[in-house]
């Protein structure tokens, strides 16, 4: 067969067309047909169908373009549109952190900590260098609130994955003090293990999907991270086929095992030591401060006077530790390039323009 042809979509079906010099970096919403298909062809959600392209199965990831015209990294199989939600409790409700939290000045210091953070991650080597690089004329886009959600700061963001084991994971583990640990004694402390499957189509559609992937954090790419965006505390549970897990020690240590006790899915990293930085930090910025009081419609000096006594508002100076800087200097990111380069394809795609009637895509994965 001819690698060079792609394929044009007519009602459903995909045909096989001439390759077109002009073509664009792929969407992850181009992905929405062969997902929505997927899911019509098997009663089972758990298990979709996955239309015929060719994949390539030894990569680990795919480009694809952002509503930003930007481009990002999704991990995992590219044309497998399940996606996954371990949870090992049920909560009745798919709410993330920074929405569930009710008082106020724990709402304002959640959200100057996280500003904090992902103002220092945007001085690392990490966002200075990526954020730099294209793939078909793309800049590389990185995703702040993500770095930030998977290093313990509360965001609207609600973790996913595109690996079921990673989400098997954390339906058997409960986290404590920062160290996880497979569940004992189901029954016990609400103790439910919960998985959510669904497709990723009907959440692109109604743009409440957020490609995380590959963001220069080792958390997020471990975890084959992608994440709901959650503005409002409304249903999402109808996205989903909820399954009940069965309450299962041995299972439990299973999973918790075949991540090296968690280590796999949290390793160690200068990140999480600027994690640690900003909450030991007990300076809350005045700039940060008064932004989330305007921006929130809220009193500041009411506010300022209900801030716990350990906090002090006042200007921080925003720069990370030398001893974080030093290890972050020792690592080796030509190492990463060459992996994107080893790991990483993508497609192409052609839209139609006025007079055109049908799309064009790459039916091949391509190396970068």
């Amino acid at each position: 067969m001819n690698h060079q042809c792609n394929i044009k979509e007519k009602e459903g079906d995909f045909i096989l067309v001439p390759k077109d010099d002009v073509f664009d970096l792929l969407g992850l919403f181009d992905f929405v047909t062969p997902a929505l298909i997927s899911e019509m062809m098997t009663k089972n959600s758990a298990i979709m169908h996955i239309p015929y392209f060719h994949e390539n199965l030894s990569k680990k990831g795919f480009f694809v373009q952002t509503a930003n015209n930007k481009a990002r990294i999704v991990l995992g199989r590219e044309l497998d549109p399940s996606i996954y939600r371990g949870q090992c409790r049920d909560y009745g409700n798919l709410t993330p952190k920074y929405l569930r939290l009710d008082n106020e000045v724990e709402r304002c210091i959640e959200f100057i900590k996280r500003e904090e953070f992902k103002i220092l991650f945007k001085q690392t080597a990490y966002y200075k260098i990526f954020s730099k690089m294209q793939i078909l004329g793309y800049n590389f886009e990185f995703d702040l609130d993500a770095i930030a959600q998977h290093y313990h700061f509360a965001t609207n963001y609600l973790d996913i994955t595109k690996d079921i084991r990673v989400a098997m994971f954390f339906a058997y583990t409960d986290c404590k003090n920062g160290v996880y640990f497979p569940i004992e004694k189901f029954g016990t402390n609400d103790y439910n293990p919960i998985l959510y499957i669904g497709n990723y189509a009907h959440l692109e559609m109604d743009n409440i999907l957020t490609t995380v992937g590959f963001q220069m954090a080792k958390r997020p790419q471990e975890q084959l991270a992608m994440a709901l965006d959650i503005k409002k505390q409304i249903s999402y549970e109808h996205y989903f086929r909820k399954v009940q897990l069965p309450p299962d020690r041995d299972i439990a240590y299973g999973f918790f095992k075949n991540f090296n006790n968690g280590n796999d899915l949290f390793p160690e990293e200068p990140l999480k030591d600027l994690e640690l930085q900003v909450k030991r930090n007990k300076i809350l910025d005045i700039n940060l401060f008064e932004k989330y009081c305007k921006v929130n419609k809220i009193n500041h000096k009411e506010l300022q006077n209900n801030i716990p006594s350990e906090f002090k508002i006042d200007i921080n100076d925003f720069k990370i530790e030398s001893s974080i800087l030093n290890k972050m200097n020792e690592e080796d990111l030509n190492q990463t390039l060459t992996w994107i380069k080893e790991n990483i394809s993508y497609r192409k795609i052609k839209r139609p323009k006025a007079n055109e009637e049908y799309m064009y895509m790459d039916m091949f994965p391509q190396n970068i």
